[in-house]
């Protein structure tokens, strides 16, 4: 049965395209809706539909049905899936031999022992020791380290997020730590650094002692590495949330590092009225409780933005990068950076209806960037918890159109907002979309969100939003067999470097223990239908070695496609493997354009030097191939066929 929706929340004006009305159904199964904010752009998603709904008549689901429901719970997929998506291959990838089902809350794709192979970290809780498993190509399986590489000095790290990230350029993969310490954490504990070394084999992080010239214990939500100076050294930024002040829920401020390999010097006053505390109220009078940050290039001038999403109804914050300035000198030397909020004026911060009132948007997890439409301007995905008892004004989750504006001074695009709203029955529960990705998953060219909606058993499940050759997304997620309960820590990766991106995602037992939690590692067989792919592995050599802020634009016979590069992101982050995926459809590769993060020094008059990002293009015409390849980009300029070194 299909029914029209109605909402109370007005349409400031009627969805068109190509002169036709789009009416918002909902299915009765696990369903989605798109609610169009404004006036929509020409490639704006259209409408979120089910593929298939749910054999049988509704009902009205109260009291005794919510009852034999968790009753009768289904924790993997709930139906019969079609094969041709993904497969569960729990049995060929898990690490076996423990007593309970593997499972995590955290994941962490990363190659820790630098062998050219994907390993796994997982963290257990919100509160727990990593455990590593090195991935084994002769059994082509994950195996639990029986050694912890933390354990140099004798003690037992426990963490709520890690984030695995080379900051000398050695090629080992070097480590940061941290907690959310709140009340549950048995102590609190500072940012931890460690740099990685490997030693007959084996890999080992001995913590770095003067990392910050004082320890930084705060309610540590979320912890990403960016270069925002483009001086090829990594600097970090700390989103922090509540924390307790005289038994108050008070808001801490977000802080910014300069980086220097692994020593770090706090600059949080280039963030525009950040720091600015009251000291009669002893506050910081701006400061917002933040769930989760990533960086993106909203505007694609070569210098990171940074987006954090908060919690409580306030607005989220994009930090607009000013860059830097040519001096008038030979000596000519880029200056800070410098971050401003344009949360408010391009529609980031809050919904139409949210944005007058200080408490009046979202309780947010993350906001991540792709030009999912392929026009040229970065648009966002945007995670909420909406509750069943919150009112309509709330924001609910989003994906943000982005789209110019010529008349500011300050901002050069604006967000279209589309909220997709999930209804079972007549019905409205809890909603909670923690964590997302955006790829390409059946490779046909056009981009997919992967939505991590967990939290408010039975109904909290993944969706699998598929772009459709319209740009309109369908949640294909119980279609594709991947609607598990409650998710947690999905990461992307490819198993079996087939070109097809897989993913492994754990299962949280929050709000219901009658869940028997497992790992899910879904394997991408998704037909190709002479689909391929292309997947970039950058080395920097004056940027970081991984390229982290770069802008990637390939350029193929019909089209433009442009990734952001980013690995880690959001609340208590996981970590994507690195490489940036590409698919194809049938299209024929001509170029791809890296905008690296580093700044060239280019002599344009005397006694003058301009500096912009350093800017490379790669003539890919030459290759040939039928399902997928992978290739090497080096900031030299030189490129290679599969996953090499550049020196």
């Amino acid at each position: 049965m299909v029914l029209t929706r109605y909402t109370s929340r007005p349409l400031k004006s009627p969805p068109y395209r190509n002169g036709v009305v789009i009416f918002f159904f909902v299915l009765l199964s696990v369903s989605c809706t798109i609610v169009r904010k404004g006036e929509l752009p020409p490639e704006a998603p259209i409408a979120v539909l089910d593929k298939e709904s749910m054999q049988g008549q509704s009902v009205d689901i109260g009291a005794t049905e919510l009852k034999e429901t968790f009753q009768d719970i289904v924790n993997g997929p709930t139906k019969n899936f079609n094969p041709e998506y993904f497969q569960d291959k729990y049995l060929d990838y898990a690490p076996m031999g423990l007593k309970e089902a593997f499972n995590f809350t955290h994941a962490y794709a990363v190659d820790f022992d630098h062998d050219g192979l994907t390993d796994l970290v997982t963290l257990e809780s919100n509160y727990a020791r990593p455990q590593f498993h090195r991935f084994d190509i002769e059994k082509k399986k994950f195996i639990t380290l029986l050694y912890s590489p933390l354990d140099t000095e004798g003690k037992a790290y426990l963490a709520s997020f890690l984030n695995f990230v080379d900051l000398n350029r050695d090629g080992v993969m070097d480590l940061a730590m941290g907690t959310l310490n709140q009340d549950s954490e048995i102590s609190k504990t500072p940012i931890r650094i460690f740099e990685g070394k490997l030693e007959q084999g084996k890999i080992y992080y001995t913590p770095i002692k003067d990392a910050f010239k004082e320890e930084l214990v705060s309610a540590t939500s979320s912890l990403i590495f960016f270069d925002y100076d483009l001086d090829g050294d990594l600097d970090m930024f700390m989103g922090n949330w509540f924390t307790k002040q005289s038994d108050r829920p008070v808001a801490q401020i977000d802080r910014l590092f300069k980086g220097k390999g692994f020593q770090f010097e706090e600059v949080t006053h280039l963030l525009e009225g950040e720091a600015q505390f009251d000291r009669g109220r002893k506050m910081y009078v701006n400061a917002r409780p933040t769930q989760g940050v990533s960086t993106c290039d909203m505007d694609q001038d070569g210098y990171s933005d940074i987006l954090t999403a908060s919690s409580s109804g306030m607005g989220n914050r994009l930090w607009r990068n000013r860059g830097t300035i040519t001096m008038p000198s030979s000596e000519s030397l880029a200056v800070p950076s410098l971050f401003y909020d344009i949360g408010g004026e391009t529609g980031f911060a809050a919904d139409q209806e949210g944005i007058m009132d200080p408490v009046g948007g979202g309780n947010t997890f993350y906001g991540i960037c792709a030009d999912y439409n392929d026009d040229g301007f970065m648009d966002l995905a945007v995670g909420e918890i909406f509750h069943s008892y919150d009112p309509e004004t709330k924001d609910r989750s989003s994906i943000l159109t982005g789209m110019p504006v010529y008349s500011s001074a300050t901002a050069s695009f604006k967000f279209i907002r589309s909220e997709y709203i999930r209804d079972y029955g007549p019905s409205s529960w809890s909603h909670a979309d923690r964590r997302a990705i955006w790829w390409d998953f059946n490779n046909d060219s056009y981009i997919d969100l992967l939505v991590q909606n967990s939290g408010f058993p039975p109904y909290s499940r993944m969706i699998l939003f598929e772009q459709e050759s319209n740009r309109a997304y369908s949640d294909v997620a119980q279609h594709a067999g991947v609607d598990i309960l409650n998710p947690t820590g999905m990461v992307v990766m490819d198993f079996n470097r087939d070109g097809l991106m897989d993913f492994v995602v754990g299962q949280s037992t929050i709000r219901n223990n009658q869940i028997k939690p497992k790992a899910y590692f879904f394997e991408n067989v998704t037909h190709r239908l002479n689909r391929r792919s292309v997947r970039f592995y950058l080395r920097g050599e004056q940027s970081n070695r991984a390229a982290i802020g770069a802008m990637i634009v390939l350029k193929t016979q019909n089209k433009t496609q442009r990734r952001y590069v980013e690995y880690t992101y959001g609340h208590l982050p996981d970590q994507n493997e690195e490489g940036i995926h590409f698919g194809l459809g049938e299209e024929m590769l001509e170029y791809v354009e890296v905008r690296w993060p580093f700044l060239l020094k280019e002599q344009i008059s005397e006694g003058r030097k301009s500096i912009a990002p350093l800017i490379k293009r790669y003539d890919l015409s030459r290759f040939v191939f039928n399902k997928q390849m992978d290739i090497t980009l080096c900031e030299s300029g030189r490129f290679m066929q599969g996953i090499k070194e550049c020196n």
